[in-house]
């Protein structure tokens, strides 16, 4: 299972990295991983049925707020891509304020969502929810700025 998800965070990295990359292959790769990340949770996670219920509606609300952000770093990476090349002081100074911004708005949608997870599971299931979506939020910058070159 890790390693299908490694894979397909492999996969979107080489489409987003690309800026001439088709958008209908890059949604694809997109939906792959959120199917993956999906079960990545249900597999670490063991809900019960109870727990199911209650669960995954909360998470739907939470991935659709975090996929927007998600979203809007999609465009940065793109944006990063295109005047790499020729990176001026004013657009490094706009992609890293705008890049900060989202690590912002993203803690502040985590922390919402840990008091909504909270009233429908235990602090203890919810803690380890975060520990699993942490985890993978990190595999999955990691091997994106790893793909990235440093600004010149």
């Amino acid at each position: 299972m890790r390693k299908m998800f490694l894979f397909a965070v492999a996969v979107i990295v080489c489409g987003t990295t690309a800026v001439h990359a088709q958008d209908w292959i890059v949604e694809k790769l997109r939906r792959d991983l959120r199917a993956e990340r999906v079960a990545v949770i249900q597999e670490e996670m063991q809900f019960t049925q109870e727990e199911a219920d209650v669960f995954w509606p909360v998470f739907k609300k939470y991935e659709a707020e975090i996929r927007a952000i998600n979203d809007q770093r999609f465009k940065l990476i793109t944006k990063y891509a295109e005047n790499y090349e020729n990176m001026t002081n004013g657009v490094a100074q706009e992609l890293t304020k705008k890049s900060l911004e989202l690590d912002i708005e993203e803690a502040y949608v985590r922390k919402e969502y840990f008091r909504q997870f909270k009233h429908v599971l235990p602090a203890t299931r919810v803690a380890k929810f975060f520990q699993v979506d942490g985890m993978i939020n990190l595999l999955v910058r990691t091997q994106v700025s790893s793909s990235l070159p440093f600004v010149e």
